[in-house]
């Protein structure tokens, strides 16, 4: 894993300080921090983690693994400019980091320390099914995720959820009801826009 950015930390790519012995699978980044999965289906975290208690100066180098997701093997990770996600093998959902915008699906708290699950359901049959996810991508207010049957769940803040709603936040995972009926191949989360790629009808 190499790293850059600006400023004068390290311009030109160099190896993320620490890592040594895993294979990553998959990386992201926030605005200050990022994202590994490694192939043990474990997630680290590093650079600026201002939402952990104690760390709202710190700038972490040295990746450091979310514990609280020991024991949950994770297939896909997701990174906000301010928050992060990742999926596990069962297609859970958990969230972590700044939720001032409800971007981690937690309701009455401005930060979420910890990767904490998120409860997707469908009641439109009456019995509230848990729903199965596949993808994640998060903006900077807002998250997506996309589900096993290809239908597109949004939570956080602002019209880039493509909710028919006008009550900011949405704390609790709302289907994309627009796009309904059609099979969303992928979702994208830029900072304040969202994108869908699906199947020609």
């Amino acid at each position: 894993v190499y790293v850059w950015q600006a400023g004068s930390y390290c311009p030109t790519p160099e190896r993320l300080p620490g890592w040594t012995g895993k294979r990553v699978l998959q990386a992201a980044l926030g605005e200050s921090h990022g994202v590994l999965l490694s192939d043990d289906g474990k997630v680290y975290s590093f650079g600026k983690l201002s939402w952990r208690p104690g760390l709202e100066k710190s700038l972490i180098n040295c990746p450091t693994l979310e514990k609280t997701l020991s024991g949950q093997p994770v297939v896909t990770v997701a990174a906000g400019s301010f928050h992060s996600g990742a999926v596990t093998e069962g297609g859970v959902v958990y969230m972590w980091g700044e939720n001032s915008a409800g971007q981690c699906a937690v309701a009455n708290k401005t930060t979420v320390p910890e990767p904490t699950p998120v409860s997707i359901s469908d009641g439109e049959t009456g019995s509230f099914l848990p729903i199965r996810i596949l993808q994640l991508s998060c903006g900077e207010e807002h998250t997506l995720a996309l589900s096993q049957s290809r239908e597109i769940w949004a939570w956080g803040n602002g019209c880039q959820l493509g909710l028919i709603t006008h009550t900011f936040p949405v704390t609790r995972p709302q289907k994309v009801e627009y796009l309904a009926g059609r099979v969303v191949l992928q979702i994208a989360c830029g900072t304040h826009h969202s994108l869908a790629l699906v199947q020609c009808l």
